[in-house]
C-alpha cells in the first residue's frame, strides 16, 4: 500500500466538465472527518483536501477517497499510545504551507499538541486570508495554535492539574520573530489583527518557542503532500502500531 499523500488534493482542481459521484463520497468523507476527530491525526490533511470538493466531487475525488481507505485498512491496528509515569509536559509542533491551494493561493496551516508521548489535540485547516510570505502563514499557523494551548491549559488547571507552558516547535525563525517581538514591522503589518493574539497569549506566558529543523517537524504531515518515506515517519511519532 502506498501511504504517500502526494496526489491527494494538491493536484486537484475543480473541473465542471467531469460528470459527478454520487452521494456516497460526501458520506465517505464525514466517516473519514470523525476517523481524524477520534484516532487518526496522520489522515487529518488528506481528509480536509478531499472536503474541499465536496459539493462537486468527480471521479478523479473518489479515486483519492479510495487510496486514503486504502491507506486506512492497511494502518487499522494503529492508534494512539501514551505513556504512563512521564512528565506532563505539553508539547505543540507547528507548520503551514505557503499558498498550497491553487484555486484560492491561500496556505494550509496545522498543528499537533501531544501530552505524555501521544497525541491530544491536532487540526488541519485552510487559512482565513492569503498570506504574503511563507512566514506570514506559520505565524498564523501560531496564533491558532496558541489559542489551543491557552484552552488546553486552563481546562487542566480547572482539572487541579498544572501544567507548565506548552512548548512550541516551529520551523520558521522569522514567525517566531514576529511572535516574540511586540512591534508591528511593515512585514506584518497587513495580517488581520485577530492572529495578533498569539503575541498576548505569549506575552501570558502560556508557551514558550524553539526553533525546529523542517524535517523534523512532525507537524507537516499536517499541511502539505509528503513523499512516502517522509509520511511514515511522521505518522509514526504520532501513532503506535502493535508490535
Amino acid at each position: 500500500i502506498d501511504i504517500s499523500t502526494a496526489y491527494l488534493g494538491m493536484g486537484i482542481h475543480y473541473d465542471l466538465d467531469s460528470p459527478t459521484v454520487t452521494a456516497p463520497f460526501r458520506r465517505l468523507v464525514g466517516k473519514l472527518n470523525y476517523a481524524v476527530m477520534c484516532t487518526r491525526p496522520d489522515l487529518a490533511f488528506a481528509t480536509q483536501q478531499l472536503a474541499r470538493h465536496a459539493h462537486h466531487p468527480t471521479q478523479e475525488h473518489w479515486t483519492a477517497a479510495m487510496q486514503v481507505l486504502r491507506y486506512l485498512k492497511s494502518s487499522s491496528l494503529s492508534g494512539l499510545k501514551f505513556q504512563g509515569g512521564s512528565e506532563m509536559k505539553l508539547i505543540a509542533f507547528i507548520d503551514s504551507d505557503h499558498a498550497g491551494c491553487p484555486n484560492t493561493r491561500r496556505s494550509t496551516g496545522g498543528y499537533i499538541f501531544t501530552l505524555c508521548g501521544g497525541p491530544i489535540s491536532w487540526r488541519s485547516s485552510r487559512q482565513t486570508i492569503t498570506a504574503k510570505a511563507s512566514a506570514d502563514a506559520e505565524y498564523m499557523a501560531i496564533a491558532d495554535a496558541a489559542q489551543e494551548a491557552r484552552m488546553l491549559i486552563n481546562f487542566f488547571r480547572e482539572l487541579g492539574i498544572d501544567l507548565k507552558p506548552a512548548h512550541f516547535y516551529v520551523d520558521n525563525n522569522a514567525a517566531i520573530s514576529i511572535t516574540t517581538n511586540e512591534g508591528i514591522s511593515k512585514r506584518s503589518r497587513w495580517i488581520d489583527i485577530k492572529y495578533h493574539i498569539a503575541r498576548d497569549i505569549y506575552t501570558e506566558g502560556y508557551f514558550t518557542l524553539e526553533h525546529i529543523d523542517s524535517k523534523d517537524n512532525t507537524a507537516d504531515i499536517m499541511t502539505k503532500p509528503l513523499d512516502r518515506i517522509l509520511f511514515a515517519r511522521h505518522a509514526n511519532k504520532i501513532l503506535s502500531a502493535p508490535q
